[in-house]
């Protein structure tokens, strides 16, 4: 075989192996781009949530009701306020996970003991008017989330015949 074969041979197999790399080259990079965006989300639902829980405080809620309302804030309506941030806090929790799994980041293990979770704290229709309420205010938005955590309300409880 003379040596010009064998350096065409070298070019091809050259250039499958740099074309290779390029494919995995693209596979990584979609791959940190997917890792970027799931950080920014959890980033963005920790800062939210940790808002929420600083402000959950009852003086601080207090003072934030008597700015805001320019009266008076009672016990019921601490309460009240402090209870709507717990579930603000859950539902920017739970679109977190759930987005996270969807760009299959999570395992489906880890999204169907989320679902059981929601399952037990939204059963309750004093917390689920808490959910018909975040529902109502992002008409246009979340509808997948939505539809989910509906179908983790409607579900019959463990142990249900």
């Amino acid at each position: 075989m003379p040596l010009s074969d064998l350096a065409t041979i070298a070019s091809i197999v050259s250039s499958l192996a740099v074309a290779v790399s390029l494919v995995y080259l693209g596979v990584q990079t979609h791959q940190a781009a997917k890792h970027t965006r799931a950080l920014i989300s959890q980033g963005r639902s920790a800062r939210q949530t940790d808002f929420l829980a600083t402000f959950s405080d009852s003086d601080r809620v207090a003072a934030l009701l008597q700015v805001m309302t320019g009266m008076q804030p009672t016990a019921e309506s601490i309460r009240q306020t402090q209870t709507l941030m717990f579930f603000q806090a859950c539902f920017a929790g739970w679109t977190d996970v759930f987005e996270q799994h969807q760009e299959n980041l999570l395992s489906d293990e880890k999204l169907a003991d989320l679902h059981a979770g929601i399952s037990d704290i939204l059963r309750p229709l004093p917390a689920r008017q808490f959910w018909e309420q975040w529902k109502a205010g992002r008409a246009n938005t979340h509808a997948a989330f939505k539809a989910w955590v509906d179908e983790a309300i409607a579900a019959p409880p463990p142990g249900a015949a």
